[in-house]
């Protein structure tokens, strides 16, 4: 059996990914629930979070654009899917198979066909490698964030990102009252708003 069933009660397969059976509700639901680092965190800290803040990132570095920070906003909801898991072990799965460096197993595969079904089930605008790219760059700066306001005993270890340094004010914006302890169900609440917000932002655009 390779599908799995959702909350809201469809069947998703993980190799015959079909837009058909992306829902939104369902992907809010899974990502505020589902923790980052698996769970090695002071507190519990979820990819919807961490999506909200990639997605804040996005507007907060560059001028408005609807499309981008919608994107960014999904930039992890495959994991609704396939799970997070960390990218240690995504490496080691490639190295495991004598893939290495640049080598794709057949994990990266079925991620990126459910990605790829995500982005048609959400309708998401397409990217272009420039606008990726910032993404991707948003993404590292806020792993270097949470790397300081959520797990406090790690340091001793280079993770290769000790060169990027997050903005203050991101970091201010994690450790506030605001985000800190809000609870899974308001989580999911910001989540969709802000999906509904940039979604209807995307529509009106020309």
């Amino acid at each position: 059996m390779t599908w799995k069933e959702t909350f809201s009660g469809r069947r998703f397969d993980l190799l015959n990914p079909d837009p058909a059976q992306v829902a939104i509700g369902d992907i809010a639901r899974s990502l505020s629930y589902l923790v980052r680092f698996d769970g090695h965190t002071r507190e519990p800290y979820t990819v919807a979070e961490h999506s909200l803040h990639v997605a804040w990132l996005v507007r907060f570095s560059g001028p408005l654009n609807a499309p981008l920070e919608w994107c960014a906003l999904h930039h992890d909801s495959r994991e609704a899917y396939v799970g997070d898991m960390v990218q240690p072990m995504k490496l080691a799965m490639r190295e495991k198979s004598g893939l290495f460096e640049h080598g794709r197993s057949v994990y990266d595969e079925i991620e990126d066909s459910v990605h790829a079904a995500v982005e048609r089930g959400l309708g998401l605008p397409k990217l272009t490698p420039d606008t990726e790219d910032v993404i991707k760059k948003a993404d590292l700066v806020c792993l270097a964030a949470e790397r300081r306001v959520f797990m406090p005993n790690t340091g001793k270890h280079p993770w290769g990102i000790e060169n990027i340094a997050p903005p203050p004010v991101l970091v201010e914006r994690m450790r506030s009252p605001e985000w800190r302890w809000v609870g899974a169900f308001e989580i999911r609440a910001r989540f969709l708003a802000e999906h509904e917000k940039l979604r209807a932002a995307c529509l009106v655009q020309p």
